[in-house]
């Protein structure tokens, strides 16, 4: 079964809203919304704020792990967001309990996974399609954040 481009970006678009509802208005941050303009795109960012570009992935399932996509199309050898991102943030956001995993995008991080990534299964999702037919398939990996030397910030809103 396909997939479709479309499909993913509504799908990203819910973390982005809990990430402002949640967190940028919460604490008053000053943000511009740019997850909808083709060049933020293409540097990886959803969010300008005033320290920096922020990508939001809406893929967290409470269960201590993230995803890295380390191809964006196997098929082709394009490099995953985590390579072409300018974020300085990566922000993982469960959609079931709001939860964020926050996570700066450092030249440590990068040198930490790039010796340490074949500790984790590259797994494929299935082959997508997108409007003009144009086929890909990504690959990520699942790593826990206990591994992640640098450390990673978990914050969720408490309503009380």
């Amino acid at each position: 079964m396909l997939t479709k481009f479309e499909d993913d970006l509504r799908r990203g678009k819910v973390g982005e809203r809990i990430f402002v509802e949640d967190f940028l208005k919460f604490l008053g941050f000053k943000y511009e919304d740019v997850s909808d303009r083709q060049s933020f795109r293409i540097e990886g960012a959803d969010f300008l704020l005033p320290t920096g570009l922020v990508d939001v992935k809406a893929n967290y399932k409470d269960d201590k792990k993230i995803i890295i996509e380390d191809w964006a199309n196997i098929l082709t050898e394009k490099k995953g967001w985590f390579y072409t991102s300018s974020a300085k943030l990566f922000i993982f956001i469960s959609t079931k309990t709001r939860t964020m995993i926050i996570l700066p995008n450092t030249g440590e991080l990068h040198h930490w996974y790039e010796s340490s990534k074949d500790n984790y299964e590259l797994k494929k999702n299935k082959v997508s399609v997108d409007r003009r037919g144009n086929r890909w398939q990504s690959a990520f990996r699942i790593v826990p954040i206990k591994d992640i030397p640098m450390g990673v910030a978990i914050y969720k809103l408490q309503r009380i």
